[in-house]
């Protein structure tokens, strides 16, 4: 369900079938709020340049544009269903505005308005996020059904947690052996992100971040290095991750952990890395 923005020439479906239409929208779904956001920046400028105007209305559209745009930002790279409904309700605020003026300028758009073509325009206007949010309570029905099938319960010391029964297996061998191969007062670090194996390993962090994401600076990366000296960390976590490769996101750092550190156990989606002095 975490998965980085698709690619906008997946707007375009490759070949008509239902998977491949199914595939389309669902990249719509998501695309969707970021031309609503554009439409209203587009509507505030026309505002602001050809009638200088500032009026309520429009501070009222560019504080939800700003907010939504934010909510945006804040999920990003993380675009994945979960998070898009997080960032939903300003987009849900402003659709609705861009449904209310289009509903009643329907007349506008017809060359010989009628109230019978007036009346089928604005029943597909209304129709149109209608579809929207069926097409997402389809896809989160999906998603529950998957649920009940693919998953089951992790049952472990610190918590009960809905995980795939491949994730199952993995996860309890991963915390079982960092626990005893690790004294409690060890420190481990996990890269670039899955910041739950420190509470369910109960391993503190050497340093300050959870998360590696993209543009990680240089001076940032060198403070993550001394603290894994200073804290003579024995053992790291290192995330197999397509769209957040730390070579990318963190190469200097990267460079350090496969020099000092060597794969002792590897998972279909993450590696324990050891020390190297432990190793000699």
């Amino acid at each position: 369900m975490n998965i980085p923005v698709p690619s906008i020439v997946e707007l375009i479906p490759d070949y008509i079938g239902v998977r491949e239409i199914y595939r389309t929208l669902n990249v719509w779904r998501f695309y969707t709020p970021i031309l609503i956001y554009a439409i209203i920046a587009l509507i505030c400028t026309y505002n602001i340049i050809f009638h200088s105007s500032l009026n309520k209305k429009v501070w009222m559209l560019l504080l939800y544009l700003l907010f939504g745009s934010l909510q945006f930002l804040q999920i990003y790279p993380r675009y994945g269903s979960p998070h898009l409904a997080f960032s939903l309700p300003p987009f849900c605020i402003l659709g609705c505005y861009l449904i209310y003026i289009t509903y009643n300028n329907a007349p506008k758009f017809l060359k010989n308005p009628n109230p019978r073509k007036t009346s089928f325009l604005r029943l597909l206007i209304l129709l149109l996020p209608m579809l929207y949010m069926s097409f997402g309570m389809i896809t989160v029905m999906g998603t529950l059904n998957n649920y009940s099938h693919d998953y089951s319960v992790l049952e472990i010391d610190r918590a009960k947690i809905l995980v795939s029964n491949e994730q199952k297996k993995e996860i309890t061998e991963v915390v079982n052996y960092i626990k005893s191969h690790t004294e409690r007062d060890d420190k481990i670090l996990v890269v670039p992100f899955d910041a739950m194996y420190y509470f369910l390993t109960e391993r503190d962090n050497p340093c300050k971040y959870n998360q590696f994401l993209k543009d990680f600076d240089k001076k940032n990366q060198q403070e993550v290095i001394q603290s894994l000296k200073e804290n003579n960390v024995k053992y790291i976590l290192y995330r197999n991750s397509e769209w957040m490769n730390m070579t990318e996101i963190a190469p200097e750092l990267d460079n350090y952990i496969k020099k000092h550190y060597l794969v002792i156990r590897s998972y279909t989606n993450i590696e324990i890395l050891s020390n190297n002095t432990m190793n000699r």
